[in-house]
């Protein structure tokens, strides 16, 4: 039978059988012993396949030649009052170096001090080192047709051992090897131990390295000489509209005078060497994977660099995750704060992965005149509570500020209509000892707010004319329908969204609508868009069903 099948459910198994024809399209819905089984035609299944292709995602080509190498980020934050005008910076700055803006946009937030964005026009100009190279990675069609090919031209040889270390994992790393061997672009690739570090073995630019570095002494150099500087990944393939991205880069610490640092170790950590290390992150193997499954166009995407002070271990009192939501107007509270928290450096945000150390964990929640305090997890490393209650005021108090300042960015380029309530931020934050960082005028040890970003789904696939719609954008964001009703001889626009998407707006069954509280059972209706699952669920409903009893 070559009848096309889609399986929206199956949660049992089923002794019935059908016969179809072979131009039969069904969607077959299994539960339990029940089974439905609704033909549709081939425009159906097509248009249903259409909206499982997600569109590719490209960020915006920049201008390196009006750019500048590297930016203050407070200087930055006082100029931009929108999101709009923070999208126009984020192929400039990237995701993390965005991320700042409205954290230091927002009054009395603890952030890192003099945080600095380096640009992506350095990363630009030392990408065109290899561009032809970086072209034959990316188009060999062995990189394109198989993941094991794609590990080894990025990662290299070395590492590709360890992670395929299969028999006959290894016997394709070595064919493939042979194919390539050194003198051709790709046997120079792997002669390298991959791309990545193809791409760092390049000199950088002196000129622009000289520039960086002088930005660099001008803005940390009065610290004491052991203080590193945390070079932190701001890929603008970061925290865009589709796309998270969020743990897919690294980020290193470096020093201004690396040969001057006790540790022996810390001597290749100069600027240049730890500025590469972050930018060749952006062509890991995992990396290149998750933007794959998504739809990213790679080179399209960039990498800038957010530098501040490292965080030193040693006087790191405690680190966490945090995310704040703002909720729906009508609610009985302002919003929600999910801190984990753990003592002194033992990360929450880059755990071990063979460590079973688990952190604090507490809600709150925030009204009007009320904060309930919720403690559902003890630290395992610690007897004591990380986050007393007076820790934990101010902290929520920062996170609650934040979000607002966060909500009215983006409300800032939307109308009234379409202006959001609900926003999810996540946050990472440190509270560190007194003398942080080393050499500082004055003292800027305590809780810091070291990172932001948004953690609400956006609106990927719907189109501009619905996107245009008077309704609120958290809605339209979880959306798995809109519609445009008639109602009595006039139209209204209808939203109804997915429950699952959090926090549930309360659309699922009866549907926001414009004009508001309209009674829509017995309006005719258009489909302006839907998801592919709920395309599914249209239909089984309009379909012709299958007599399973005959």
């Amino acid at each position: 039978m070559s009848a096309s099948i889609v399986a929206l459910m199956a949660a049992g198994p089923t002794n019935r059988t059908v016969t179809l024809h072979p131009a039969d399209n069904v969607v077959v819905v299994v539960e339990g012993d029940d089974v439905e089984i609704t033909i549709i035609d081939r425009d159906e299944f097509d248009d249903w396949q259409t909206r499982l292709d997600q569109s590719t995602i490209r960020v915006p080509a920049v201008d390196t030649d009006v750019m500048a190498t590297t930016i203050d980020l407070r200087i930055l934050a006082d100029a931009i009052t929108s999101d709009a005008q923070l999208d126009d910076w984020r192929p400039v700055i990237g995701g993390k170096s965005a991320g700042f803006v409205a954290l230091l946009n927002t009054s009395g937030l603890p952030t890192p001090p003099t945080p600095m964005a380096i640009t992506v026009k350095p990363y630009l100009e030392h990408l065109e080192l290899v561009s032809g190279t970086l072209n034959a990675v990316l188009n060999n069609n062995d990189f394109e047709d198989d993941p094991r090919a794609r590990f080894l031209f990025l990662e290299g040889p070395t590492d590709y051992a360890s992670f395929y270390s299969a028999p006959r994992d290894l016997e394709y790393g070595l064919e493939l090897a042979a194919a390539h061997p050194p003198g051709t672009i790709l046997g120079d690739v792997l002669a390298a131990d991959g791309f990545k570090q193809y791409f760092r073995a390049q000199a950088m630019n002196p000129s622009t390295l000289a520039e960086i570095t002088a930005d660099l002494t001008s803005t940390f150099g009065h610290y004491d000489v052991t203080q590193g500087l945390r070079f932190r990944s701001s890929s603008s393939v970061e925290d865009i509209e589709g796309f998270n991205g969020a743990g897919l880069y690294n980020s290193n610490t470096g020093f201004l005078d690396a040969a001057a640092q006790p540790d022996s170790g810390d001597h290749k950590d100069t600027v240049e060497y730890t500025i590469k290390k972050t930018w060749a992150s952006y062509w890991s193997f995992e990396a290149h994977k998750e933007r794959r499954r998504e739809k990213v166009d790679h080179r399209s995407g960039t990498m800038g660099v957010t530098v501040h002070s490292r965080f030193d271990d040693a006087l790191e009192q405690n680190n966490g995750v945090a995310t704040f939501t703002l909720a729906p107007d009508g609610s009985d509270r302002i919003g929600t704060a999910v801190i984990n928290v753990q003592d002194g450096a033992v990360s929450v945000a880059n755990p071990d992965p063979t460590s079973r150390d688990l952190p604090e964990v507490i809600e709150v929640e925030v009204g009007s005149d009320f904060e309930t305090i919720r403690r559902l997890q003890s630290s395992t490393i610690t007897d004591n509570e990380i986050l007393s209650d007076d820790a934990l005021d101010e902290l929520v108090a920062h996170l609650r500020a934040a979000t607002e300042t966060w909500r009215d960015q983006v409300n800032a380029g939307l109308s009234p209509e379409q202006a959001v309530d609900v926003v999810t931020l996540g946050f990472e934050l440190k509270t560190m000892a007194s003398g942080w960082p080393a050499g500082a005028d004055d003292d800027s040890g305590g809780l810091i707010i070291k990172q932001a970003r948004s953690l609400d789904p956006g609106p990927r696939g719907i189109p501009s004319s619905v996107l245009a719609l008077p309704i609120p954008r958290e809605i339209l964001a979880r959306a798995s329908r809109v519609a445009e009703l008639t109602c009595g001889g006039f139209p209204v626009i209808a939203a109804w969204t997915d429950p699952l998407l959090e926090p549930d707006m309360g659309y699922s069954e009866i549907p926001f609508t414009d004009p508001p509280d309209m009674d829509t059972r017995l309006c005719g209706r258009r489909t302006l868009y839907s998801t592919p699952d709920q395309f599914l669920v249209e239909l089984l409903e309009s379909g012709d069903r299958v007599d399973l009893a005959s």
